[in-house]
């Protein structure tokens, strides 16, 4: 079930098992899906199943762009242009926070940290400033230096493929969260910059304290996804970007099917496509199938079986009706 469907549900004295509907469906068989990083279940982490591992005690589920990214051809590295990518859906994405580059002047690349010949921002954003559901200024157009390669109309599936693996880097803006595009880049050996909103100033390397645009991408390391600090000197942020832009053209990632973190970081250079062992399709179908294998009930019990406090007491009543109510 949807996440934000079960306070619903629940408040539905037709769908959750109670005393007034002993006929309902338990709630600890109820799971519930929320893409994005936050436990919306009367439960617990535990029983919300998530499409990224946020290492933080949900079902991670997961999905594998493997086999779309397969049937794409693999351009090799050498054979690319200098082009970059920038990972956007909306024009809008350009005037709204959390958009971090304001600072950016792409047609003025450092060349100290660039490096060879200047780089080609283009972009496959539509412009929603026709739909008028994002207040925009007059007549907006993409940050000077941003070719886009859309021109109004949308890329179909193949076309965006094919725009993906030709490319050096896919740059992150801020928006979208938690986008499959990362992982479709990747798996066609095109590095990620991924944007650090939100981090321990005290511990800024701590990733566990990390907010980013893609959650599910903040343990990775150099040469494929390369994170850059939201800091509060938009200038300092820009020679960040370019820094990281220029690291990312200039190299290449490797293929990693398994003990990806073993490799020793001068195996990264190989130019290649990188598919972690967690997005397989065999791994997917083997976590699903643990899912399907446990016992929830269980699971349940356990939970009432835990010492009670003050901070829990919706959960001890939720689980007092499990225990009454099956």
């Amino acid at each position: 079930m949807e996440a934000i469907s079960i306070p619903k549900c629940q408040a539905n004295d037709e769908c959750i098992q109670s005393e007034l509907n002993p006929l309902g469906v338990p709630l600890w068989k109820v799971l519930a899906f929320e893409f994005w990083n936050v436990p919306h279940h009367p439960l617990g982490r535990g029983w919300v199943l998530s499409p990224e591992d946020y290492h933080s005690g949900s079902l991670f589920l997961g999905y594998s762009v493997q086999k779309r990214c397969m049937a794409q051809a693999f351009v090799p590295h050498e054979q690319r242009e200098r082009k970059a990518l920038m990972l956007a859906k909306r024009l809008s994405y350009f005037f709204i926070p959390p958009y971090p580059w304001e600072a950016v002047d792409f047609t003025q690349q450092p060349p100290d940290l660039v490096g060879g010949a200047p780089i080609q921002f283009v972009t496959a954003a539509q412009n929603d400033s026709i739909w008028g559901s994002t207040p925009l200024p007059p007549n907006p157009q993409f940050p000077h230096g941003i070719d886009s390669i859309a021109h109004g109309q949308t890329l179909s599936s193949d076309e965006w493929f094919r725009v993906l693996a030709s490319v050096r880097v896919l740059v992150g803006i801020g928006l979208p969260y938690l986008s499959p595009s990362p992982w479709d880049a990747l798996c066609l050996g095109v590095p990620f910059i991924n944007v650090v909103n939100v981090w321990d100033k005290r511990q800024p390397e701590n990733r566990a304290t990390w907010r980013t645009q893609h959650d599910g991408l903040k343990y990775e390391e150099e040469p494929r996804v390369y994170h850059v600090l939201f800091v509060e000197d938009p200038k300092e942020r820009a020679r960040m970007f370019w820094e990281a832009v220029g690291k990312a053209v200039n190299a290449t990632i490797d293929r990693c099917a398994s003990r990806c973190f073993m490799r020793r970081s001068s195996d990264l250079t190989r130019g290649d496509r990188y598919i972690p062992a967690t997005k397989t399709p065999e791994a997917v179908t083997a976590r699903l199938a643990a899912i399907l294998d446990t016992d929830w009930r269980r699971k349940a019990d356990e939970l009432n079986e835990q010492p009670k406090s003050t901070t829990n007491r919706a959960l001890d009543c939720t689980l007092v009706q499990i225990r009454v109510h099956r």
